[in-house]
């Protein structure tokens, strides 16, 4: 068949086309939803660009709709091309905007901001000289958020959504937005900016309140949630991971149930409950493989390669940060979130035993972390280097507790208790190094008071155990 098809003229593969989506188009007139994808394909080999167009766009949508959003990128692209084939009168631009910026939402689901941003450049201008008020949310959305993710750069970033709040307001792009609020509520979150962060998650919520959108209303609690554990508020966190969880199971959504239990996981991790965090973070993982969505995805791998860190499985630790960098560098975002990975894995190669550690390697690492620009991970990673020297060998004590006092004034000035606590306990491990037990106490004792101040009862009782075995 293959050979009868391709020897027929190139006129008449045309008219064969046509006619074949045109009996489509009559046979399955009621129930057409299901042939959009063939559809397309037919008009597109019959040079329909117009309706090419369409029916890729609504096999988008459809995919979209099933969560499926590496083929609904396809068939956006496929629409895209389409419309670039016909003649550029305002109406068609107009069409090509709304395309593109639905290509833009896809990517940013999945994370890809560098793909999202690409996705919108070709349109920027087009868009301002026609003043479409109804395309610009999307297109300052993708590039306030690439400058943010991506170029860490916040004032840039922020600049480029404050024209997406007033003008979504305006025309009513509410997905716009929602998209807005929640991804810059989880940004400053990270950037311990919390009551900001707070504000714009709050807003997230309310408009998925409105629309009673179980989906959105999920993402928000999620994200709340991270606010909340990232503070040192165990309690309040998981409480509201209990509602995320809920929502995202009540829709049924595989996109809302990886956030859901990536938060819920965790929050017992904050709480020192090692095992429920475990399980919790396992499924999270095995939802990523299913949605796919970056930063979760990363996330679930940095507490999941942290809880093995604290049960001293130093195998399953590494092998989990390894996934959040793979995850992160495939995404190409957060650079300094893919250095704390970096860090995490070479920490744990030493607490292995492993001897073949690249000494240069490890500077090149240290120097990236001077660049970091997010305050989180600068946090974890100051406490990660103090660690990384004081198991290095006996040499680096001196610089094992620069890095710890370094990790405790940051976390004092940014008042952040749980993190803190974290610190202090690793500094009790320096004084035991040293042979100061009575140093060592005293660390533990204020690590104790922070870890109580939080809620986190599990590792209260940890770090008391720790007590107990130095008297």
């Amino acid at each position: 068949r293959e050979v009868v098809y391709d020897s027929i003229l190139t006129k008449k593969k045309k008219q064969l086309h046509e006619k074949i989506a045109g009996a489509m188009e009559d046979i399955y007139k009621d129930d057409i939803c299901y042939h959009y994808g063939v559809l397309s394909g037919h008009c597109i080999a019959s040079e329909n660009y117009e309706k090419g167009a369409e029916y890729a766009r609504l096999e988008a949508r459809k995919y979209h709709k099933a969560g499926s959003y590496r083929d609904a990128i396809s068939y956006a692209k496929k629409s895209i091309a389409c419309l670039e084939r016909l003649p550029q009168t305002e109406h068609i631009q107009k069409k090509l905007i709304d395309t593109r910026v639905v290509l833009s939402v896809y990517y940013l689901s999945l994370n890809y901001h560098i793909e999202a941003k690409e996705a919108v450049e070709p349109i920027v201008d087009v868009a301002v000289a026609l003043n479409y008020q109804k395309g610009l949310p999307g297109i300052y959305t993708a590039i306030g958020l690439y400058n943010i993710w991506v170029e860490e750069d916040f004032s840039k970033g922020i600049h480029y959504l404050k024209d997406v709040f007033e003008i979504s307001s305006k025309v009513g792009d509410f997905v716009a937005l929602w998209m807005g609020n929640y991804q810059l509520g989880c940004a400053m979150c990270l950037d311990y900016q919390f009551k900001e962060s707070l504000e714009c998650l709050k807003k997230s919520l309310d408009l998925s309140l409105m629309a009673n959108n179980l989906i959105g209303i999920s993402f928000s609690k999620s994200a709340i949630a991270m606010n909340y554990h990232v503070q040192g508020k165990a309690d309040l966190a998981l409480l509201v991971c209990k509602e995320a969880l809920q929502a995202a199971t009540e829709s049924g959504d595989i996109l809302a149930k990886q956030p859901a239990y990536t938060n819920y996981g965790v929050a017992c991790y904050y709480k020192g409950h090692l095992d429920e965090a475990e399980k919790y973070l396992l499924e999270a993982m095995a939802y990523h493989e299913k949605a796919f969505t970056a930063s979760w995805g990363a996330y679930a791998a940095h507490f999941l390669g942290l809880s093995y860190h604290d049960m001293g499985n130093y195998d399953k630790a590494k092998k989990y940060h390894q996934q959040g960098v793979l995850i992160l560098e495939d995404a190409r975002f957060t650079p300094s979130w893919v250095n704390c990975h970096k860090l995490w894995m070479k920490n744990k190669r030493i607490l292995n035993g492993e001897s073949d550690i690249d000494a240069n390697k490890l500077d090149e690492l240290m120097k990236a972390h001077e660049k970091n620009r997010s305050a989180n991970s600068k946090s974890m990673e100051s406490r990660c280097i103090g660690e990384i020297f004081l198991h290095i060998d006996d040499q680096h004590m001196a610089k094992a507790e620069t890095w710890i006092r370094r990790s405790i004034d940051f976390d004092a000035m940014h008042a952040m208790p749980w993190q803190l606590g974290k610190d202090h306990a690793l500094y009790a491990d320096w004084f035991k190094k040293k042979g100061d037990i009575q140093g060592a106490k005293a660390q533990l004792l204020k690590a104790i008071d922070l870890f109580r101040e939080c809620g986190a009862d599990g590792w209260v009782t940890r770090t008391e155990k720790t007590l107990a075995a130095l008297s």
